[in-house]
């Protein structure tokens, strides 16, 4: 009855890229969080709501991210080596599949829309990636002219014709990375991504011992940063920030994940959780 789910503010890439993270975020609370099986259980119902609702956007990243997210949690949470280990060789093994399937699939089509050699043109099978390709490359010709203070928020689409855009409608550069780069240039660009996206994931290791001591900030550090870990991963091929409720929301996210990174460092915060009755 439908085409591809989406919505109207987000669009559907970035719409299925947020349920992929409230998948994440509710699961993964559930589990940490909630002590009463009728509760957990409730939560894990909506989740497959969701897990619906994803399919129906035909957002294979989102699904993708989704699934590799959730790898990610279990082998961050793992105590024992050996399952963490296990588990890095298996999501490996599948990742080189699908990537072997993905370069079959699309490489000769690619090559005969001429992409690689600038000759473009559209091809309705590889359109996706077609489009991701040609934008990458206007967005870092614009980058390199323009590294130092970047062409300000949102004047991207403005001087994508200058760099020869072939699409006469609004755009952005799919892939947040680049976006901030190219709007605020390399060295301001580069402290925003460390800070909001690098930083609160490089402190999982700091913060896992305390969650192994039952700490109520780490377990909170996890759930916020469950959320966060498909937006990261599609973040390369879309442009999810770029959607000012999702910065927003994102920016709330990562600041929470930072705010209980220290609370747990530092035992600000009660050391058992209390269970939920």
């Amino acid at each position: 009855l439908i085409d591809r789910l989406g919505s109207g503010n987000f669009g559907t890439n970035v719409y299925g890229n947020f349920l992929a993270g409230l998948i994440l975020v509710i699961g993964t609370g559930a589990k940490l969080m909630i002590q009463k099986r009728l509760h957990r259980l409730a939560c894990y119902g909506l989740c497959i709501v969701l897990i619906c609702a994803l399919w129906l956007t035909g957002t294979r990243s989102a699904l993708a991210a989704a699934i590799t997210s959730q790898i990610i949690i279990f082998m961050m949470l793992s105590k024992g080596s050996k399952s963490r280990k296990t588990l890095t060789y298996i999501a490996g093994v599948i990742a080189l599949f699908v990537f072997s399937i993905f370069a079959y699939k699309y490489g000769a089509k690619l090559a005969a829309t001429g992409v690689f050699s600038g000759d473009y043109s559209y091809d309705g099978d590889a359109s996706s990636i077609n489009t991701r390709l040609i934008l990458w490359g206007i967005t870092l010709k614009m980058i390199a002219d323009n590294y130092l203070f970047g062409v300000g928020n949102m004047v991207w689409n403005f001087l994508k014709y200058d760099y020869e855009s072939p699409f006469a409608v609004l755009l952005d550069p799919h892939s947040d990375y680049l976006n901030y780069l190219v709007s605020y240039g390399v060295f301001i660009g580069l402290g925003l991504i460390t800070y909001l996206y690098i930083y609160p994931l490089s402190r999982f290791s700091k913060v896992r011992a305390f969650y192994y001591e039952n700490n109520f900030s780490a377990k909170c550090f996890f759930v916020f940063l469950a959320f966060m870990l498909p937006i990261l991963i599609s973040s390369f091929s879309n442009s999810n920030t770029a959607k000012h409720q999702v910065f927003f929301i994102f920016c709330f996210i990562s600041m929470c994940c930072i705010r209980f990174c220290r609370d747990a460092t530092n035992k600000t915060f009660y050391t058992q959780i209390t269970p939920i009755k």
